[in-house]
């Protein structure tokens, strides 16, 4: 039986764009998961890490279409993960890239 979970505790700021109260956090999981990393601090790293498993990061992150260098080195390290595996990192390496 799958336990319910209440509602994190992200500031609203973090999602500026939508409405904070109609965010469903399972339903649109990889997409939370993404704005916390890119937009949040330590603080909210922290309670990313306390509302979903280890494992649901993980899956998510993995197939992210973007992540700044910086979010994406961190993310690595963190869950142990190599950048190679990363979607973001895989379409940055097959973009054509332009001159020097």
């Amino acid at each position: 039986m799958k336990t319910i979970k209440s509602k994190p505790n992200f500031p609203e700021n973090i999602f500026w764009d939508v409405d904070y109260n109609e965010i469903d956090w399972e339903k649109n999981k990889r997409w939370v998961i993404e704005r916390v990393l890119t937009r949040g601090g330590w603080a909210d790293f922290k309670e990313l890490n306390a509302y979903y498993t280890q494992e649901e990061i993980k899956a998510s992150i993995v197939i992210i279409k973007y992540l700044d260098p910086k979010t994406l080195n961190f993310a690595s390290n963190y869950y142990e993960i190599p950048k190679e595996q990363f979607r973001c990192y895989i379409l940055k390496q097959s973009g054509p890239q332009l001159w020097g």
